[in-house]
């Protein structure tokens, strides 16, 4: 089975943890999900969409292939803002 990381993050770790919260730098999920559409191509939903303490959360969905996930992975990898 294929890891998709990004900054070594599983994205498709099925357990919610700190780990995958964006920086609070980067502000909430839906400027991000909608900045990544744009510069990625990849479609995210934001975690602000469920609920306000999630703000800081992306969403993925892992109904695709594998080669669709890597590829999507290494284009999210190229167009993801600095961290701090």
């Amino acid at each position: 089975m294929t890891n998709f990381t990004i900054d070594g993050n599983d994205l498709f770790d099925p357990f919610c943890s700190e780990k995958h919260l964006i920086p609070e730098v980067w502000g909430d999920s839906k400027n991000v999900t909608e900045d990544l559409l744009n510069k990625a191509g990849v479609l995210l939903m934001p975690g602000s969409s469920y609920r306000s303490a999630s703000r800081h959360q992306l969403r993925l969905s892992f109904a695709t292939s594998s080669g669709v996930k890597e590829n999507s992975t290494s284009r999210l990898q190229d167009a993801l803002p600095p961290r701090g």
